[in-house]
């Protein structure tokens, strides 16, 4: 949406969002997403993007112009809305008079930089301030609901030897997982300094506030490591490896 406004030569107006329960220990978030993301400094190719804020009454006067209302974020399901927007969805698209040419659009050419909010990220400072990054990994250990297809390749000789194929001079790790048993990794300490949100107070207080915001600042200090390991597949250019043969859809 931020791309299409900032192609469109729009102003972005940010509905409420809602967070499922599911991903959030049980407790929804609805909001603008201001508490997490700084959007005064959000970035299109270098160049700043303006962002509204409207409650969804508001909206609702536009959606002849701009948000059809069947097509309306706010009346569908996380997951359609997810598809929608990885499909570079029609939202904020004026279908009437178009002002450029959508299906020869490619969104993810476009480098869009939105800033986590101050308070999250003097917890990725406090913690690049204090630990030593030479030769270390940030991995992604994905299990929970999808523990039936990733526990193969989640286990600790599994990830000791993800590890050593991609970075055998590693000497520290940091795992990033929503496992909640972290006795099952303890093999992993024969070999490497082994570091959970656990680990650090104030990260262990931040997943106590809010598991959306850990997840945030953990997908933000993982640039500071060596080597960076995801679970699924994926063509970032920022990952050097992962966990699983295929995708998230194995």
């Amino acid at each position: 949406m931020i791309t299409e406004a900032y192609l469109s030569k729009r102003t972005l107006y940010v509905p409420l969002f809602r967070l499922a329960h599911h991903h959030n220990s049980n407790k929804k978030v609805i909001s603008t997403l201001s508490e997490y993301y700084d959007y005064t400094r959000i970035t299109v190719n270098g160049n700043p993007v303006e962002v509204v804020f409207l409650e969804p009454s508001s909206l609702w006067r536009f959606q002849n112009k701009h948000v059809p209302h069947t097509l309306s974020l706010i009346n569908q399901k996380e997951d359609s809305i997810i598809k929608d927007l990885s499909r570079s969805s029609h939202v904020l698209y004026d279908n009437f008079s178009p002002i450029y040419n959508k299906k020869e659009v490619k969104f993810n050419s476009h480098k869009v930089i939105i800033p986590l909010s101050s308070k999250l990220e003097t917890y990725t400072k406090r913690l690049t301030s204090t630990l030593e990054f030479e030769e270390s990994a940030w991995i992604h250990v994905r299990r929970g609901d999808k523990l039936s297809k990733t526990a193969p390749y989640t286990n600790s000789k599994s990830i000791h030897k993800k590890i050593q194929e991609i970075a055998p001079e590693t000497q520290m790790i940091y795992v990033a997982t929503d496992e909640r048993d972290l006795s099952l990794f303890d093999d992993l300490k024969k070999y490497y300094k082994v570091i959970f949100y656990t680990d650090i107070p104030t990260f262990k207080e931040l997943e106590e506030e809010d598991n959306y915001k850990l997840f945030l600042v953990e997908q933000d200090i993982r640039s500071h490591f060596t080597k960076r390991i995801e679970t699924f597949a994926c063509d970032s250019q920022q990952v050097d490896g992962f966990l699983c043969p295929t995708g998230k859809h194995l």
